[in-house]
């Protein structure tokens, strides 16, 4: 991977439950340095314990489509 970047997209918060969701823009460069962009959407499930902290329990991640969903 030669560079990336994360754009946050809308948290959804329900009581105890959150999903948080960005978007991963990466490039990455083989040997023969030609370089390849791919974006990826990554969405974290979070829970919120009895102390209020919140702590992630699970997370995905999969390709966008053409129009970057």
């Amino acid at each position: 991977m030669k560079s990336y970047s994360l754009e946050p997209l809308p948290i959804q918060i329900l009581d105890n439950a959150a999903t948080t969701t960005y978007r991963v823009k990466m490039t990455w460069g083989d040997k023969n340095r030609a370089e390849q962009p791919v974006t990826i959407r990554s969405i974290h499930t979070w829970l919120r314990n009895s102390d209020g902290a919140w702590q992630i329990v699970s997370g995905m991640s999969a390709p966008t489509d053409a129009e970057g969903h």
